[in-house]
């Protein structure tokens, strides 16, 4: 199994303890970790190895800074790049902002998905064209965002078709309903259907029994889900959706647009921002501490910086990591409004949890019907069309009109 990205802060780490975590995979599994940076790339290294020795997994890992070596002889690679670092997403959000248009994700359509389509499409359809010569037979699983635009991508602009796009979403919501309801794992069954980044369980049950009217007397007991994004989609559609209330609020025209909803449901705009920040700190933090344990607290201190200036791969979890802010980075002037992540500490996981940011105001901006409001799904597409066509130049003037069109300007 090859790791492309291999130095994200957290992904590796999750995906390989996974992987060490599965006796039938004891002394079979082979990780080759590849990235564009070195220091990360060390950091990744040691880290899949202490877990393999703390596991007993008895995996081999090895890293290289060469993708096409990385990936010989893979019959999985798993894509979990994030083109541009830092930068670029502070871009996604700040450009946009300008216009009035309020992001909380900007990680799959909108005019961030665009954004984060056009830089992370040419690479990922690189990596299939190499896939496609070099282990034809392995299968691509993107964890990259945007989830949708990257595989279609594959497709369009590569011979490479074995690749599929994943999400930990439907697995993580299973599990939260499963603890909501305070129904037995071993018993639930679930059947959910959609497409990635935007599913429905259409079954809930437990033992042949719908467990939909159990849900629905725990949400109707807490004014504190009913303040949730995604709870309230499921309250007028009658199927609980797969996403976080942060992805779910910029996937429908209901919520983003006007100041009462972002009060009402506490949406917290700009929130991958924060998200990418803390990434950054635990990195630096990281950095530092592996010098001072070896008595050089100066040499971290510049591996810090060099670690920030290279930027995170970042994981995706579907709103499952709660962010914080780096020190010395200025937070942009996001219209928005109050936010209670959804995150490990929120209430999905714990009663109570998590706390709320005061508002950042912004223009409210008429909500559109008909045809514009479901212009953001023309997104995919023209990411897509525009990345591997020659007249990119087109790019800047799609995202202008995309967000004028969209505060109604």
């Amino acid at each position: 199994m090859t790791f492309v990205g291999a130095g994200s802060v957290e992904f590796t780490r999750n995906v390989v303890t996974d992987l060490c975590g599965y006796p039938e995979f004891r002394g079979q599994l082979r990780l080759t970790l590849y990235d564009i940076s070195a220091e990360r790339l060390a950091h990744a290294e040691r880290l899949a190895r202490r877990i393999s020795e703390q596991s007993g997994a008895g995996a081999t890992v090895t890293a290289t800074l060469d993708r096409r070596e990385a990936l010989a002889g893979a019959r999985y690679v798993i894509n979990e790049v994030q083109v541009g670092g830092y930068a670029a997403t502070r871009a996604d959000f700040d450009i946009p902002a300008r216009y009035g248009v309020r992001q909380t994700i900007g990680d799959t359509l909108g005019i961030g998905g665009i954004f984060r389509g056009l830089r992370t499409i040419p690479v990922t359809v690189a990596l299939a064209r190499d896939m496609a010569e070099v282990c034809p037979d392995a299968y691509l699983l993107s964890y990259s965002n945007p989830m949708a635009m990257l595989p279609w991508a594959v497709y369009e602009g590569s011979a490479f078709t074995r690749v599929f796009g994943l999400c930990h979403s439907v697995r993580d919501t299973q599990a939260f309903l499963t603890r909501l309801t305070g129904a037995d794992p071993e018993r639930v069954r679930f059947l959910t259907a959609g497409f990635n980044h935007q599913a429905f369980v259409l079954r809930f049950e437990q033992d042949g029994e719908s467990l939909y009217p159990r849900l629905a007397e725990v949400i109707d007991a807490s004014p504190e889900l009913q303040r949730r994004v995604r709870v309230e989609i499921y309250r007028r559609f009658g199927y609980f959706p797969t996403e976080s209330s942060e992805h779910s609020a910029e996937y429908v025209p209901w919520f983003m647009r006007h100041d009462d909803q972002i009060d009402r449901f506490r949406i917290f705009v700009g929130d991958y921002l924060e998200r990418s920040e803390e990434n950054l700190r635990e990195l630096e933090e990281r950095a530092l501490r592996g010098r001072r344990s070896r008595g050089q607290a100066g040499a971290g201190r510049r591996a810090a910086a060099a670690a920030r200036r290279a930027e995170p791969d970042l994981p995706q979890r579907g709103g499952a990591d709660r962010p914080g802010r780096a020190r010395g980075v200025p937070r942009p002037r996001l219209p928005g409004g109050p936010a209670r992540p959804e995150h490990r500490r929120h209430a999905d996981h714990r009663a109570g949890g998590g706390h709320v940011r005061r508002p950042l105001r912004g223009p409210p901006r008429p909500a559109p019907s008909g045809p514009a409001a479901m212009r953001t799904g023309l997104a995919p597409a023209a990411a897509i069309a525009l990345t591997l066509s020659p007249v990119r130049r087109h790019a800047v003037r799609l995202g202008r009109l995309y967000c004028r069109r969209t505060v109604g300007r």
